[in-house]
């Protein structure tokens, strides 16, 4: 999920923000274009409906969980230059380039460390996903859901635009050791020769059918994906602040269920 330079951008945060990211390869002045990568996992032919692919003319940058009919969650440092919108989400396809529905962001909100909202200019028809009551226990094995490099070095591979997913364990806190934040963050491990890699930024964990986390960075600042774990964020973690930005849209939906 990684790359050194995350590390660069990440001094331009605000400060006690978290920059850096299984993701991206950087790109002058038009946002971050992190792509999302998925290795060792298999093709997915089924779309999940909830899944968005945050794509800037036309090119995906990065992944998201729609969360309610005009919402949707992510990393915050796939939209932290792009607050006011600028760009569009793909929701409920297999592939970057066909499918689902298109709809343009409003807006982006940005939270502490690694997590970010984003309001759509209009409600998506696809279904939104159910955020989880707590963050998954350690050994619960959670699916992983992205597109592309089935490598772990930085530029060993391109991106695939095919939907793809992997399974993945939840273990120990002190296994990540990237300024991890207990309570905030998961910490993932993947079997030998799978894993989230670059730009699987703001792509969905789940569990159960529900949302447990967003992709943010490599457990170990490793630029290969394959050493070490990976943390995601805790979307249950964010949920009061995420009720917050939303005007209570996600409980809303959720009480319709």
């Amino acid at each position: 999920m990684w790359i050194r330079r995350m590390s660069m951008i990440a001094a331009a945060v605000v400060a006690g923000s978290l920059f850096a990211g299984p993701a991206a390869v950087a790109e002058p002045s038009s946002g971050p274009p992190v792509e999302t990568f998925i290795i060792g996992g298999k093709v997915v032919t089924t779309p999940y409906s909830f899944f968005a692919s945050l794509q800037r003319n036309g090119r995906h940058f990065c992944g998201a969980s729609l969360i309610a009919p005009q919402w949707l969650v992510t990393a915050r440092h796939c939209v932290q230059g792009s607050t006011g919108g600028g760009f569009s989400a793909r929701i409920g396809a297999v592939n970057t380039g066909s499918g689902g529905e298109v709809i343009t962001a409003a807006s982006a909100t940005l939270g502490a460390n690694d997590i970010a909202v984003v309001k759509l200019s209009r409600a998506a028809t696809a279904t939104p996903i159910k955020i989880a009551a707590a963050s998954p226990a350690v050994g619960t094995v959670n699916k992983l859901i992205g597109h592309g490099q089935t490598c772990g070095s930085p530029g060993c591979g391109g991106a695939s635009p095919q939907l793809r997913e992997v399974d993945t364990t939840t273990v120990a806190d002190s296994r990540c050791t990237a300024s991890f934040k207990p309570g905030k963050e998961i910490c993932f491990q993947g079997a030998p020769g799978t894993s989230a890699c670059y730009g699987d930024s703001g792509g969905p964990s789940i569990l159960g059918g529900e949302l447990t986390g967003a992709t943010s960075r490599s457990g170990n600042n490793s630029s290969n994906c394959l050493n070490g774990p990976g943390i995601y964020n805790s979307v249950p973690g964010y949920r009061a602040w995420i009720n917050q930005v939303t005007g209570g849209a996600v409980t809303a939906w959720e009480a319709t269920l």
